[in-house]
């Protein structure tokens, strides 16, 4: 079940990792919250931010997001909207995660109303998959300073038990059969 329908999606990305957080949200108004949760994480991760690209769109001109980035001291680099000469590690990294989104909802058959989740997958599974540009390090290595473990990966869309912690009987089912959608954080799936 959807917890709640987004309609946007915001990438912050990384200039040296490629390392790609996402921020979904329903209106465009909402930037300014996820502008001020993305510089609270780096500000928690003691990583300073100088820079912020963005293409020249009106709804990045709100005076809440220019005092916010005067705020932090991070100089603003406006480009051309839709530009790829421009903006093309972002361009590239939006139209890659549109596109596996849509290849494993059309793969496996889902609903389109699950992009949500979907590219939420997309996004975690990017960030732990190795680059050339890299030595073969996955970006999240880059981004955490440490090795990511692996071995909780599941297929998209494949049959698991979620376990029933209270069962009023001795006889009844302990675990429910579901589908895995998304992952939450190391060992916690959305199902």
């Amino acid at each position: 079940m959807i917890d709640e329908e987004f309609r946007y999606v915001v990438t912050m990305i990384d200039d040296y990792s490629q390392y790609t957080i996402i921020y979904q949200i329903n209106r465009k108004f909402n930037l300014k919250d996820v502008l001020r949760n993305y510089l609270n994480l780096m500000k928690n991760q003691d990583t300073l931010i100088h820079w912020l690209h963005s293409n020249n769109e009106e709804k990045y001109a709100d005076h809440h997001i220019i005092d916010l980035l005067k705020k932090h001291e991070i100089k603003w680099k406006l480009t051309t909207s839709y530009n790829l000469s421009q903006n093309e590690v972002a361009e590239r990294c939006f139209c890659t995660l549109f596109e596996r989104t849509c290849a494993i909802l059309s793969s496996v058959n889902l609903s389109i109303k699950l992009w949500e989740k979907t590219i939420m997958t997309v996004i975690y599974l990017k960030n732990k998959s190795s680059i050339t540009a890299l030595n073969k390090i996955t970006l999240y290595e880059t981004w955490h300073d440490k090795k990511s473990d692996l071995s909780y990966l599941h297929t998209f869309k494949c049959i698991v038990y979620h376990h029933v912690k209270r069962t009023h009987w001795k006889l009844n089912d302990k675990s429910l059969k579901c589908q895995f959608l998304n992952y939450k954080k190391v060992n916690q799936y959305c199902l």
